[in-house]
Parts: C-alpha cells; structure tokens; sequence
C-alpha cells in the first residue's frame, strides 16, 4: 500500500515540478521500480524512500545508521544501485534490474541487514 501511495504520488507531479523543466515521472521507472523492489524486500524490509528525479525517474533509497542503499532509475526505466556501509565504503555498485538475478540477490541481502539493524535484530 506505502509503495503504490508513493509511485502514484510521483506520477502526480505536473512537468516542471521542481521549478525549473523537470520532466513528469515516467511508466518506464515506475516499471522497473515495481519489478524490482519485490525482488530485493519483503514484507520484514523497511520501507524505502522514494524520491523524483529531473529526467522523470526515481530515486529509492534506505539509510540505516549511516549505511545507506539507493537505486536510481533514469527515465528509460534504467537502473543502477549503490550499496554503502557506515563507513561509507562501497558494498555493492552496479547496474540492476529485474532479470538480473545475482545482483538483486546481493541487494536483498543488503536490505535485509539494514532492515534487521533498524528492528535491533541485526
């Protein structure tokens, strides 16, 4: 329900949303964003943040305790994740999407450890 709420919400935005020509979010991230967030979370995740971009995409992102994970998708439907720990030392780096197996398994890993560290189970 959070994440439909958000997609739609970003789907609202009229062109030039942040003031200048920002483009109005596009179907192709929305896609992308709803294959591939299953594939790295389940109903134990925290729920991301989501955020516009200026091409028409969406940023998703987690932060937990300074660790921080964060997809961007472009407008084309694109996606490209950074996984960084407290440190800021880079974990996982690397274009992703929904057939990508691997990479979203690494992901979901990734997830789950910032999910059971805001829980205090991790």
């Amino acid at each position: 329900m959070y994440v439909e709420r958000e997609l739609n919400r970003l789907l609202e935005l009229p062109l030039g949303w942040d003031g200048r020509h920002a483009a109005r979010t596009t179907y192709e991230a929305v896609q992308t964003t709803v294959d591939v967030l299953p594939a790295i979370s389940d109903e134990q995740s925290i729920p991301p943040q989501f955020f516009p971009l200026p091409d028409g995409g969406i940023q998703v992102e987690w932060h937990v305790a300074g660790a921080a994970i964060e997809i961007e998708i472009d407008g084309a439907g694109e996606a490209y994740a950074v996984a960084l720990n407290a440190d800021k030392k880079i974990l996982f780096e690397q274009e992703v999407g929904a057939e990508e197996v691997k990479g979203l398994s690494v992901l979901r890993g990734l997830v789950g450890n910032l999910s059971a560290r805001a829980s205090g189970t991790g």
